[in-house]
């Protein structure tokens, strides 16, 4: 099971604890709890003081998704859609097999878990396609943990991030019901190790994930000592300024990068301002990058919804003008075709208007196949009033600024 064993002694009454842990069920158990478990070995003063110096910042699942769904699952499920023969079919699951993904910040290998997860569910529909137009074979599963990589300069993270991987490839198998063995464990010493990100060559990887440590430039030689301060200057010597240390990371990642790959990382406001965006954010697109996604994909959202609820199509459009990805893309068609009926709903609400919201777009849509339109509030009291609203919709009555229409009994 292991490359190395390493006799531990353990009391009797250490025995009975573990012989209790290997008989309870932990499959219900989200390997996430590694992280809290990391986090834990911070908790005293010296190690808060630690944290506080090296910029350390945990991240969890959900914001972790917000990276890696547009870094890495949109980029595949993209690929996937527009293929069509099986020829194509089966060179983008030989490219997938090769993918590499590289965390050059791992702590205790979240990122890398829920990559992997993301990963496999893209290879899973992958293979379903595949199954669909050559019945007569069997593929199989090529995606491992031997794609990813990792490292951190905390060597109890680094061995977490081995243990969370491999648990991650047993949740994968049973979840998506894969035809493999968990069994022999892989190993990934030499995927995940213990080093500084800045000192150390970094995988050609195809994406590159992670959450590096945020620190203002004006407290690195302070929180990382002189010396140290006086390695990064040396070996980053074109960068004149005091810039957040987590621009290095942005930078390393963009030169790291194989050709077409991806990078999504987590930072502060501060990497989009004044010296820090000058080293890292403009270098990149000088530097033939592109960047399709700055500054907050869960603000965007945020500012969309308030403009639609207050009928600003033309503002929520712009918020999506220049993303390449194909969900924006898609989402700004929809709204250009659409704007004459998408009313203020947020002015219709004052005026105690129903006309339902969420659903109800793509509802009116299929009016003619529907009896029921879901989001409506069907009140026998209120039914004239409803369908009334409805026709005025359905017309384009809504765009007038004050809604002032009539509609005929």
């Amino acid at each position: 099971m292991f490359k190395e064993i390493h006799p531990i002694e353990l009391e009797i009454g250490e025995l009975r604890i573990l012989d209790a842990a290997a008989g309870a069920d932990w499959t219900k158990v989200r390997p996430s709890i590694f992280g809290n478990i990391f986090e834990g070995a911070f908790q005293s003063d010296e190690g808060k003081k630690k944290r506080h110096a090296h910029g350390i910042h945990f991240t969890s699942e959900g914001d972790i998704k917000r990276i890696v769904l547009p870094t890495i699952v949109d980029y595949w499920g993209d690929r996937i859609a527009a293929a069509h023969s099986l020829d194509e079919l089966q060179v983008l699951h030989r490219e997938l097999s090769e993918y590499k993904i590289l965390d050059p910040a791992c702590g205790s290998g979240n990122f890398l878990y829920v990559a992997y997860q993301d990963l496999k569910a893209v290879e899973f529909d992958l293979l379903q396609r595949l199954q669909l137009l050559d019945p007569s074979r069997s593929y199989q599963s090529l995606v491992t943990p031997q794609q990813f990589f990792g490292m951190d300069i905390n060597s109890f993270a680094v061995e977490l991030a081995k243990v969370t991987l491999m648990i991650g490839r047993t949740v994968a198998i049973r979840k998506l019901d894969l035809p493999e063995n968990s069994l022999p464990l892989d190993t990934l010493d030499k995927n995940i190790v213990c080093a500084d990100a800045l000192f150390t060559d970094w995988v050609k990887a195809d994406a590159i994930i992670g959450n590096p440590p945020f620190l203002g430039g004006s407290r690195i030689r302070k929180e990382l000592t002189d010396d140290y301060a006086e390695r990064v200057f040396a070996k980053f010597g074109e960068i004149h300024a005091q810039v957040d240390f987590a621009s290095y990371w942005f930078r390393l990642a963009h030169e790291c990068l194989e050709r077409n790959g991806r990078a999504g990382l987590v930072a502060t406001n501060s990497i989009s301002q004044g010296k820090s965006r000058a080293v890292s954010l403009d270098y990149i697109v000088q530097n033939d990058g592109y960047i399709y996604d700055a500054g907050g994909s869960i603000r965007r959202l945020e500012n969309a919804e308030n403009s639609l609820w207050d009928g600003d199509v033309e503002s929520t459009i712009a918020l999506f003008q220049g993303l390449k990805f194909k969900r924006a893309v898609n989402f700004v068609g929809y709204l250009r075709k659409h704007r004459q009926r998408i009313p203020e709903y947020g002015y219709l609400h004052q005026l105690k208007i129903t006309i339902g919201s969420g659903s109800v777009e793509s509802s009116i849509k299929q009016i003619g196949r529907r009896i029921k339109i879901s989001g409506a509030q069907w009140k026998k009291e209120n039914i004239a009033q409803v369908l009334k609203h409805r026709c005025a919709y359905l017309n384009g009555f809504l765009d007038s600024p004050k809604y002032n229409y009539s509609v005929p009994n």
